[in-house]
């Protein structure tokens, strides 16, 4: 995300999931636990009229939370192996 937004992967993850998409949200391993990322896993059988749905879907998000501004949508995970 660009620094200075409001909100984080976590609340674009949690919001993604009340549009029935599970792309979670991980910091990374402890040498750089200050970097967050979304996860997102194509399957095969994934087609053009669902990676657009999948983007309307992200924009619509991102507007949302750019409208909203606060964050606090989710709580962070960790991942670990």
């Amino acid at each position: 995300l660009v620094e200075g937004t409001k909100y984080t992967v976590f609340d674009v993850s949690a919001l993604l999931r009340s549009y029935g998409w599970q792309v979670p949200a991980y910091t990374m391993p402890d040498n750089a636990t200050d970097v967050a990322v979304l996860r997102v896993v194509v399957r095969e059988g994934f087609s053009a009229n669902l990676a657009r749905a999948m983007r309307d879907d992200l924009i619509e998000v991102l507007a949302k939370l750019d409208k909203v501004g606060i964050g606090g949508f989710s709580d962070e995970v960790h991942f670990a192996h």
